[in-house]
């Protein structure tokens, strides 16, 4: 004969473990149903080239010009001042003289700004002590006369000089000129600075029997510093 009481109790033991399947078939769903974060990637890089930069110079004195690199005080560029005897001088007399700049075309990444930073004489120190120069920028080689360089853009405008036989800094410091990287030696013109050197006078107590100008020639040397912007 079977035990109601037992038989009752099975039937409660069953309901009981349907309810825990059931409840963990429910919790089960539940986290096959829950979703992770998506994820992505993403990346950056950054690459480099160094840029090249280099300015050269022309002391022709038309717009056909052959550009040089003139990068030291020995290979320094020979201007062409106007002069009926180009190698003498006379007291009192200005000369004029052009040199241009470019940025050089298989060398352009930057623009550049190119003023003149020192400068020296060389040669008789008794006509040396009797020269004084200044610069303007002018349009082109071809202006470079008395009056084109009193219509340029002032450039070393205060008179500099006499030379010592050593670099002086040109004083008050020079202005620039702006170099753009298009106007290279392929593109349209470029900048030029016209020199102008002055002779003194002759003073009232000079002799020219006493040769107070020297009786040697005398030069000026020029450095112009380039930079890249």
């Amino acid at each position: 004969m079977t035990d109601p009481d037992s038989t009752s109790r099975a039937a409660d033991h069953r309901r009981r473990l349907r309810a825990l399947l059931a409840g963990g078939l429910v919790c089960g769903l539940g986290a096959a149903m829950t979703l992770a974060a998506w994820s992505d990637d993403i990346w950056v890089n950054g690459q480099f080239r160094a840029g090249q930069f280099n300015v050269q110079g022309s002391a022709s004195t038309t717009s056909t010009h052959t550009w040089g690199e003139y990068s030291t005080q020995g290979n320094s560029a020979p201007l062409a001042f106007s002069s009926v005897v180009p190698t003498i001088v006379s007291p009192g007399t200005s000369y004029y003289a052009p040199f241009s700049l470019a940025i050089d075309s298989t060398k352009a990444d930057f623009n550049g700004q190119v003023r003149v930073s020192e400068y020296l004489g060389t040669g008789d120190p008794a006509l040396r002590s009797k020269l004084t120069w200044s610069a303007t920028v002018v349009p082109g080689p071809g202006n470079c006369t008395e009056a084109g360089y009193l219509a340029g853009t002032a450039l070393v405008p205060s008179a500099q000089g006499p030379a010592t036989d050593t670099l002086q800094p040109v004083s008050p410091a020079s202005g620039t000129v702006t170099l753009d990287k298009t106007l290279n030696t392929t593109a349209t013109t470029p900048k030029t600075v016209c020199f102008k050197v002055t002779v003194a006078s002759q003073g009232s107590g000079d002799d020219p029997s006493t040769n107070p100008y020297g009786t040697g020639s005398a030069g000026l040397v020029w450095h112009f510093t380039a930079t890249s912007v």
